[in-house]
């Protein structure tokens, strides 16, 4: 495994470096350890169930997707939607940065899947109409780094 700096906007710059450099603790087998523990940690009954109400209630009371992603935002959890070339909702990601919890929605059950997403947002809009970058879906980057500080779970 290689680390190395990044500007801004996501390139490399400077020299990278392998994580033996570093210590074990960073290493290839460490992350894999981490990531198994994580794994093992959201399958425990309840571990989900605060970032599901988060959700639940932002889309009980959302008319729109960036209206969505704005009220996640302030309850601290950011919502990643990935559309396809035409518009349509084909995956979403919801990061907890209060639980560092990262998980799809699919994983979080059919209520908050892609295809729960499309219909509530987009019932019966033209796809050529709607908005496609709206407030709160973010540039990931920047905000894991500024917000979670290393405490976080993923899963995927």
């Amino acid at each position: 495994m290689i680390y190395g700096a990044l500007t801004d906007d996501g390139y490399g710059i400077g020299m990278p470096f392998k994580s033996s450099r570093i210590g074990k603790d960073v290493g290839y087998e460490a992350l894999q350890r981490y990531y198994e523990r994580s794994k093992m940690a959201l399958k425990e009954p309840g571990a989900l169930d605060e970032l599901r109400e988060k959700i639940a209630d932002g889309m009980a009371r959302c008319s729109s997707r960036a209206e969505f992603c704005e009220r996640l935002y302030n309850k601290g959890v950011d919502a990643v939607f990935r559309l396809n070339a035409a518009g349509r909702i084909y995956g979403v990601t919801f990061i907890d940065h209060g639980q560092g919890i990262v998980a799809n929605g699919s994983l979080l059950g059919s209520s908050f899947s892609a295809n729960a997403f499309e219909q509530q947002f987009y019932p019966e809009t033209e796809i050529s109409q709607m908005n496609y970058f709206p407030f709160g879906c973010l540039n990931l980057i920047n905000r894991i780094d500024l917000r979670c500080r290393g405490k976080m779970t993923i899963f995927v």
